[in-house]
């Protein structure tokens, strides 16, 4: 990868950064395991967009939100960066992790057949409901007055739903087999974070791999859950694929079919890592803000009761909470968009690559070039949040009561590259957690009165140190 400096561009036309130490550049000074917190620093000293050069990667970091709009909304800044995780674990494939062309074919199928199946529309609601109501009956409700753990469990109800539009199937969430798929998940991202120090100095990656990774283990542990959780489903409706003309029953029929027309597109990896990638990326993200939401509303049960009092008031308790509801319940929107912005599941957006050159706030920079966009110094940032470090969700309740949402809240990337999904996180947020809040209350364990932190293990996500809450019948 070719490292560009300041001797390549006229330095006035490029952002100002750190001193750079010869052949690692910054790469000392950023901590790999909270990259985050070494941006803020640096933004702070060098304003809300500057460069840094750790070893080879050359890297524009953003941490302003209309700089963060402007960039992932231009083409130029689309792509995705060849880095040692894309090209050896997914070969630059998936929704996620693909770019060009087979980036923009792929999301537009996606966004496309997700839709018809019922993404975004309320057709899907009565099913979310199901799996609302199955949690309580399965999960909260015989661990009433109990300490009780939502990982597993919590994944499994929100994965069914991604799961019926993919491949029409769903899991047990009683069933400890998902917990077997979340654990090995978790092997390969932890193993195949340390793959990122090869990006760095790729002149000593040959002497560094062995040293820092076991790409065998990582394929073998890679392999093993592909041939567990996926092929296998890939396999099934292969053998019963409607015919052509039909209608597809889900999105894997809907990618085989358009296999049949376009080969090149939808080749079998492609696919495979498509739907992987809604899989994990479909149900952590969701599972992970309804636990930072219970944990936050058991360390603030004022804000708790606020919005059980709301629920009261606006849906009773005779019926389950809808969609409709939403416009009548604007705290309960308000705590769902705090715990986004204090959660802040990606505190530093997916990276993007610049692929020609490009201006970003008055600033000249070459192909070639990370666009990292800091999120995190945005949603923690008392120039946009007063007492940013706070679970205030009243800041979002202007003076007439009403929920005012604000933009600086990324939760869902911006640009180009937004979740395709948001539309059905959305809805799953707030299902889930009026559901559970209109009957029952939680709090935690009598002598455990925990803060919400952040668990250090390196996640596909943002997570909170584990905890468990006890949830009791209002």
């Amino acid at each position: 990868m070719k490292a560009f400096h300041c001797s390549e561009i006229a330095c006035d036309e490029f952002p100002v950064g750190p001193p750079l130490v010869p052949w690692i550049g910054n790469l000392l000074s950023l901590d790999p395991a909270r990259p985050e917190r070494s941006y803020a620093a640096c933004a702070a000293r060098y304003g809300p967009i500057y460069h840094v050069r750790l070893g080879a990667l050359q890297q524009v970091v953003l941490s302003d939100p209309h700089l963060i709009r402007e960039a992932f909304g231009r083409a130029e800044i689309s792509a995705r960066p060849d880095t040692a995780i894309n090209t050896f674990i997914v070969d630059r494939s998936g929704l996620i992790c693909s770019s060009g062309e087979l980036w923009r074919e792929t999301r537009r199928f996606t966004l496309h057949h997700l839709g018809s199946l019922g993404m975004g529309k309320t057709s899907l609601e009565p099913y979310i409901q199901g799996q609302v109501s199955a949690f309580m009956e399965r999960v909260l409700e015989p661990s009433c007055g109990a300490p009780l753990s939502l990982d597993t469990p919590l994944n499994s109800a929100i994965i069914n739903i991604i799961w019926r539009l993919v491949a029409s199937e769903e899991v047990d969430i009683t069933d400890d087999s998902m917990s077997g798929v979340l654990r090995r998940q978790g092997a390969i991202i932890g193993a195949s974070a340390r793959l990122v120090l090869l990006d760095t100095v790729p002149w000593l990656a040959p002497l560094l791999e062995p040293l820092l990774v076991d790409k065998r283990h990582i394929a073998a542990e890679f392999g093993a859950l592909l041939e567990e959780t996926f092929t296998p489903v890939l396999r099934r409706h292969r053998d019963t694929l409607p015919a052509d003309g039909d209608a597809p029953r889900d999105y894997m029929d809907a990618m085989l079919m358009e296999q049949r027309r376009r080969p090149e597109l939808m080749t079998d990896w492609h696919m495979l890592m498509s739907v992987l990638h809604l899989f994990f990326a479909g149900s952590d993200t969701t599972a992970t803000t309804l636990r930072w939401a219970l944990g936050f509303l058991c360390q603030r049960p004022d804000v708790q009761r606020r919005l059980q009092a709301e629920l009261d008031a606006e849906v009773g308790r005779q019926r389950p909470p809808t969609l409709a509801d939403r416009q009548r319940l604007p705290f309960t929107e308000a705590v769902i968009l705090e715990t986004q912005r204090l959660g802040d599941l990606l505190p530093v957006l997916v990276p993007h690559q610049t692929t020609a050159p490009v201006t970003v706030g008055g600033y000249r920079l070459p192909a070639g070039v990370q666009v990292i966009g800091n999120v995190q110094a945005v949603h923690r940032s008392a120039r946009y949040f007063a007492e940013p470090l706070q679970f205030r969700p009243e800041r979002f309740i202007d003076a007439q009561g009403q929920f005012q949402p604000d933009k600086n809240v990324m939760a869902f990337s911006v640009g180009r590259r937004q979740c395709l999904g948001e539309s059905l996180a959305r809805a799953e947020l707030f299902l889930f957690l009026t559901a559970f809040l209109q009957k029952f209350s939680f709090c935690w364990p009598e002598g455990d009165q925990q803060e919400m932190a952040e668990d250090p293990k390196y996640h596909l996500v943002r997570c909170p140190l584990p905890f468990k809450l006890v949830p009791e019948l209002r």
